[in-house]
């Protein structure tokens, strides 16, 4: 009885290990099945990725700063700024010369002053010139003018007028004239005057000018020359007289000043005229 009582119970034993185990093997069992229905799995050959810094937008290239603005736009001064522009406006300037020659005749030897004032308006021009030498330090010179200029196209002005020149202190006698002209703007500003002297004088005189302005910003350096053919105007001669030759460089500051240096080389070709350089610097006041 014992022993039919210890095989039992061994074999209770047996029956409860095998019967997890059994459960153990089918778990197994069907998870190898599904994965067997699982298509293979490729190996990952890629490289791992690397953190690379946020993409920085680059700033476009600034382009070069554009010249300074010319003043000039291709016209002459007198239709931009000047009588024949159609608009109200003057001009108030003092200038400092080293000598003073008039026309090819020697005025003065000493450093002179020289004033300038001008009021226009539709074309009609009023100004006053005075001329003060350092030598006998007195006013010697003070000439009025009257003018009206028209632009014939749009670079070109035509100018007539009468100017009235008084001498104190001088042993010239005051005298009169009325004068013409015209200039023209083209690659050159050309330019030509006829003076007649209908008083003291005993005839005319012509200017013919060529010039250059090369205006850049503020600046506006040129250079100018000018033949002078005298018509029994000084003497009973008809001849050119001279040339004079000028070189300068104004500088604009602001909208309404101007000051300026230049240098002057008159020639002469009649051996009434004499040959010297001579120096000048002024301000003006445009308004």
């Amino acid at each position: 009885m014992r022993i039919l009582t210890l095989c039992l119970s061994v074999l209770a034993v047996v029956l409860c290990e095998r019967i997890p185990a059994a459960e153990t093997a089918r778990k197994l069992e069907e998870l190898k099945q599904l994965e067997s229905e699982l298509p293979p799995k490729v190996p990952d050959t890629s490289e791992p990725a690397v953190l690379s810094e946020p993409v920085r937008p680059t700033p476009p290239k600034s382009a070069p700063p554009p010249p300074p603005p010319s003043r000039r736009s291709g016209k002459s001064d007198l239709l931009e700024e000047g009588p024949a522009s159609g608009r109200m406006g003057g001009e108030l300037g003092v200038k400092w010369l080293s000598e003073y020659f008039f026309r090819g005749v020697r005025f003065s030897r000493n450093d002179v002053l020289q004033q300038r004032v001008s009021l226009w308006y539709e074309g009609f021009k009023l100004s006053g010139f005075f001329n003060y030498d350092f030598g006998p330090d007195e006013f010697n010179e003070a000439d009025g003018t009257v003018s009206y200029s028209f632009p014939v196209s749009d670079d070109a002005v035509v100018e007539a007028g009468y100017t009235y020149y008084g001498y104190p202190h001088r042993e010239f006698r005051d005298t009169q004239e009325f004068f013409a002209g015209i200039r023209q703007d083209l690659y050159v500003d050309v330019g030509v005057y006829g003076y007649y002297d209908f008083d003291e004088g005993t005839g005319c005189l012509w200017e013919f000018s060529l010039g250059k302005d090369y205006p850049y910003g503020i600046i506006d350096p040129f250079a100018r020359f000018t033949a002078v053919l005298n018509g029994r105007y000084f003497n009973d001669d008809i001849e050119f007289s001279h040339g004079l030759i000028s070189v300068g460089l104004p500088v604009r500051i602001g909208e309404h000043i101007v000051v300026s240096g230049e240098f002057n080389y008159q020639w002469g070709w009649q051996g009434w005229v004499e040959d010297e350089w001579f120096a000048g610097a002024g301000v003006t006041l445009k308004f």
